[in-house]
């Protein structure tokens, strides 16, 4: 996952929390060992090498996940596809003076497509329909390890706790002593140029009140306009475009990580599709160079 991972846990039982905090952090790095396409003795990693040849034997954890997100990614029509890994390869090895070319492209394409990650409906066998394939769950492992984490925390008997993975992906359990949640704080990503770690101290779009739920944002940064976005549309191989910025909340983490890469990509017109296809998730969306905010009807925040 490559990010940071933060546990916030108030209360007075110090020595308790602090010992499940740091098993909140255990989980997120079992999970990047199990999931992270980039540990060779992953389970993704073992699907990448064998898949295009036969269905290859998972445990049940990785096989749910995928079965899981297999779905959502067919429900926001491709504009999230785990299966981008061939597209992101090619532009991770390109250069803002030499970018993929348009053939380059489409050779990649031929090797994505979520409706070709075989799923065996009788055991946990994950395997491709085309060679070449590959899967990379950058795009959801963040929320689904936010989400694990949660759930560990609440067989501990925590109950106020923030988790955040990335300062992208959080999940909110409960509230701090004497408030209605936790204020998360939604940076303007236009105030951010590209070597810049953090944005002016009043570049804000506003605040969401979390409480019980998780938050999901995916966008770029001012400066990464001048060369490309780094989040990719899995349905033409070319970086995202018109959207700034993705903001989504929903109880699921990995829902909401899932969307908010898919507004990314697809904007408004996913986002008027939102209250059919996934009821329980809000958005915001901070769409065009001018700025305009859309979001959905019971958006949380100001």
């Amino acid at each position: 996952m490559r990010c940071w991972f933060q546990v916030a846990l108030p209360g007075e039982a110090v020595v308790y929390l602090r010992a499940a905090a740091d098993e909140a952090l255990a989980e997120a790095a079992r999970l990047e060992r199990t999931l992270s396409r980039f540990e060779p003795t992953s389970e993704v990693s073992r699907i990448n090498a064998g898949g295009s040849d036969y269905p290859v034997l998972v445990d049940h954890e990785t096989f749910a996940l995928l079965r899981h997100v297999r779905a959502l990614a067919l429900a926001t029509d491709g504009a999230f596809d785990p299966t981008i890994g061939p597209v992101v390869d090619l532009w991770r090895a390109a250069t803002p003076d030499a970018p993929p070319s348009a053939e380059a492209i489409a050779q990649a394409l031929a090797r994505v497509g979520v409706d070709r990650l075989v799923c065996d409906a009788q055991e946990p066998r994950v395997g491709f329909a085309r060679p070449g394939m590959n899967l990379d769950l950058g795009g959801v492992g963040k929320g689904y390890a936010v989400g694990c984490i949660g759930r560990m925390l609440r067989d501990l008997e925590v109950t106020s706790a923030l988790i955040d993975a990335g300062t992208s992906s959080a999940l909110a359990l409960g509230a701090p002593p004497g408030q209605a949640g936790w204020r998360v704080a939604l940076a303007d990503p236009r105030a951010v140029g590209a070597g810049d770690p953090e944005p002016e101290p009043h570049a804000f779009l506003g605040e969401v009140l979390l409480r019980d739920t998780a938050l999901s944002v995916s966008g770029v940064r001012g400066g990464d306009r001048g060369g490309w976005a780094h989040v990719l549309d899995p349905r033409t191989g070319a970086p995202t475009q018109g959207v700034w910025q993705a903001v989504v909340v929903d109880p699921s983490p990995v829902v909401a990580e899932v969307l908010s890469t898919a507004l990314l990509v697809a904007g408004e017109r996913l986002l008027e599709r939102l209250g059919e296809r996934f009821p329980s998730a809000a958005a915001l969306l901070l769409a065009g160079p001018e700025g305009r905010v859309l979001k959905t009807a019971n958006w949380p925040g100001p």
